[in-house]
């Protein structure tokens, strides 16, 4: 054999045994599966319905009336404005009515009637209500009395009228030559199932006036006094 030949074979049986073999790569591990869990459910915060304050809801409503003199409109009834020269007149002797249109179910604590009337005298009014149209109208209250000018007539019942949306006042009786008409009519109450405050929730417990402890009675000083509630001065 020739001596080159051999020289090459063992040269390359050499370096052939000195190569590094190859590195695996790791198999990647699969995932991590988690069983038996569920995702934490959140609840949306509670809402807490604001307390409503009693309101004249019959401000600025829709009216209808039994008839109505073109210099003394309905809507003078109940725009706010408490004047000798403000108000609704119907143009004629009784028997008339006037009713509001709250515009939707009320509860409704006192009703107040300011009287325009010329001359005084002797007068039958009667307050009617209802929830909806196809309702009948219930009798809420009877004025029989001498009335004036001016002159306020008010009903609070011992507990609201619930659900009312239509109020109708029909005056029956008046004084001799008497046209039927009103300066103005309030409606005072709360949209239907509203929450009002808790009786007392905004009162103090406790008032000092020049260092002596007084009731809260409405003719006492109120720039001198300090109010307390709870630890709270007010």
């Amino acid at each position: 054999m020739n001596r080159h030949i051999v020289v090459s074979l063992i040269l390359a049986l050499t370096l052939s045994s000195c190569t590094s073999p190859t590195p695996t790569q790791p198999a990647t591990p699969p995932p991590l599966q988690v069983t038996g869990t569920t995702q934490p459910t959140v609840s949306p915060p509670t809402e807490t319905a604001t307390p409503a304050q009693k309101t004249n809801l019959a401000l600025g409503k829709s009216i209808k009336t039994s008839d109505t003199r073109p210099d003394n409109p309905a809507n003078l009834a109940v725009d706010g404005i408490n004047r000798p020269d403000n108000f609704w007149s119907s143009g004629w002797l009784p028997p008339q009515w006037i009713e509001i249109d709250l515009g939707e179910a009320a509860d409704v604590y006192e009703i107040r009637l300011v009287v325009y009337q010329y001359p005084s005298g002797e007068s039958l009014h009667r307050v009617l209500g209802r929830g909806s149209t196809s309702d009948e109208f219930a009798e809420l209250h009877i004025f029989n009395e001498y009335t004036e000018d001016g002159q306020l007539l008010s009903i609070e019942p011992g507990e609201p009228w619930r659900g009312l949306r239509f109020i109708r006042v029909e005056t029956l009786e008046s004084a001799p030559d008497a046209y039927v008409e009103w300066r103005e009519i309030e409606i005072i109450g709360v949209p239907a199932g509203a929450v009002l405050p808790e009786p007392g929730a905004d009162s103090a417990d406790i008032i000092f006036y020049n260092g002596n402890v007084i009731t809260m009675e409405a003719d006492q000083p109120s720039a001198e006094a300090i109010a307390i509630r709870g630890e709270t001065i007010l």
